[in-house]
């Protein structure tokens, strides 16, 4: 449990480079083949993603639908618009060390966009 717990501690936001993959922007693909978001590992318990999203790119529309735990490696300014909201919200400037878990399994999926501004 402590190793699955561990790995998942860099699920989403272990910001190292990764390439783009192009996407329809009016679906959400899974998250594990959003734009900047490489697997690196995965099990039948965990897996774990590196994320880099440059300055000025987003992700794409993208669906997370298993609990996530994310850490974040650098600081960040990102906004988030979910899938057929014209909404933009920005939240504080996301720290470095800062972990984060968000559960998809009783909230529900989650279709959203992410942009680095």
């Amino acid at each position: 449990m402590k190793v699955v717990l561990r790995a998942s501690l860099v699920v989403l936001v272990c910001i190292f480079a990764a390439p783009a993959t192009a996407q329809d922007e009016e679906v959400g693909v899974p998250i594990v083949k959003a734009p900047y978001h490489l697997p690196v590992f995965t099990n039948e318990y965990v897996t774990v993603l590196k994320i880099d999203i440059p300055p000025g790119r987003n992700t794409g529309y993208h669906t997370h639908t298993e609990d996530s735990v994310s850490v974040n490696i650098v600081p960040a300014d990102m906004t988030n618009q979910n899938l057929g909201s014209s909404e933009v919200t920005r939240g504080e400037r996301a720290q470095r060390g800062r972990a984060n878990y968000t559960s998809y399994s009783k909230g529900g999926p989650r279709t959203h966009k992410a942009t680095n501004v």
